[in-house]
């Protein structure tokens, strides 16, 4: 009799075990697949937090090493938090710097801010991949906290009149950051 309720206990045991791996591929498999939601992640406010980034060396904006947000209003802003070290991020070097040539005559600003990366990295990374436009270190990781960066690459786009339009917290691809940038353009 002992024998058959260890056996019991050992395939309940078996079957919660199985119930918990599948729930959790369940959930993985959702938030992978799921990409609409991740898409037009919803955004915590409406303004986005006030910053000041310097800007590495050479790179600049109106002739300044510093920008932010406020200097900006009147033009739509793209941000984009990314790392050397993230893998997605090299992928969507290229989209972002052909597009940035395409938009900037428009009036768009881009502006890259780096996450937890060591500066050395950060400018090898840039070199690269010929990015041109302005770029700065989050040195102390205020303005991640402050925008609730829960992984990069993540990229917000600002309206022209400094209202947060979107995040975006799946790397770029050219068509989306393209639609995206007409219906910045076009407010």
């Amino acid at each position: 009799m002992t024998a058959l309720i260890k056996r019991s206990y050992r395939n309940i045991s078996w079957l919660f075990i199985f119930l918990f791996v599948f729930a959790l591929l369940g959930l993985l498999g959702y938030r992978l697949f799921n990409q609409e939601s991740n898409k037009n992640a919803r955004v915590p406010f409406t303004q986005p937090p006030p910053f000041e980034l310097k800007l590495f060396d050479g790179y600049e904006w109106e002739g300044k090493n510093l920008i932010s947000p406020a200097a900006v209003k009147g033009r739509p802003l793209v941000i984009n938090f990314w790392a050397s070290w993230c893998v997605p991020c090299r992928d969507e070097a290229p989209v972002l710097q052909k597009l940035y040539g395409e938009y900037a005559p428009k009036g768009v600003v881009f502006l890259g801010v780096t996450y937890q990366d060591r500066k050395e990295d950060s400018n090898a990374f840039l070199k690269r991949y010929g990015i041109t436009y302005p770029n700065g270190p989050d040195t102390t990781g205020e303005i991640s906290i402050e925008f609730g960066t829960t992984g990069i690459p993540e990229t917000w786009f600002i309206g022209a009149d400094g209202t947060v339009r979107r995040k975006y917290m799946l790397p770029m691809t050219e068509p989306i950051l393209r639609n995206y940038l007409e219906v910045l353009v076009h407010e």
